[in-house]
């Protein structure tokens, strides 16, 4: 049976996100109020659709591809978003251990989002090299390195717990 554990929001990734859903839905709802009821002094052009259009992508697909939950079980881990599931082989990981933000020294983000929906994409660190990173709470993350030196950074409830689980599984396998 899988062991799931939920993917909490810091309150930095809460209030990053309400603002920018706020903001982006109040864009979308005054282009489309123009849209439907055109004024004179108001010039639309395909510009102002393409951009009303580009921010309901851009808005959706955050929202799809942010992580919900992280799932457990004999043979892999799952990274469970709306689209595009990661899953990872237990027989692949090489490393599995709690990491504290600082300790990333996280210097720029490569691709993907800094709060928006959590924090999720490619990092470039300082002590690990590109990092992919499906967090959503910066305070408890787990880092996983792969056989192939892929590193992920998720951010389980009950880190701790999570890591201990995971090296059973590891140690089962072998």
């Amino acid at each position: 049976m899988p062991l799931r554990y939920k993917a909490y929001y810091s309150w930095l990734s809460v209030i990053i996100t309400l603002a920018v859903n706020v903001f982006g839905l109040l864009y979308c709802y005054v282009r489309v109020h123009n849209i439907l009821f055109p004024r004179p002094t108001v010039t639309i052009t395909s510009g102002y659709y393409l951009l009303t259009i580009l921010m309901v992508i851009f808005l959706g697909l955050c929202f799809l591809v942010h992580p919900r939950n992280y799932l457990v079980n004999d043979d892999n881990i799952i990274i469970n978003r709306f689209i595009f599931q990661r899953t990872i082989a237990i027989k692949n990981v090489s490393e599995v251990k709690v990491v504290y933000y600082p300790e990333l020294d996280i210097t720029f983000r490569l691709f993907g989002s800094g709060g928006f929906w959590g924090f999720w994409g490619f990092f470039q660190s300082g002590k690990y090299g590109v990092v992919r990173m499906n967090a959503t709470n910066l305070e408890q993350m787990v880092i996983l390195r792969t056989n192939n030196n892929k590193k992920y950074v998720i951010s389980p409830d009950k880190a701790s717990e999570f890591v201990d689980n995971v090296k059973a599984r590891i140690q089962h396998n072998e």
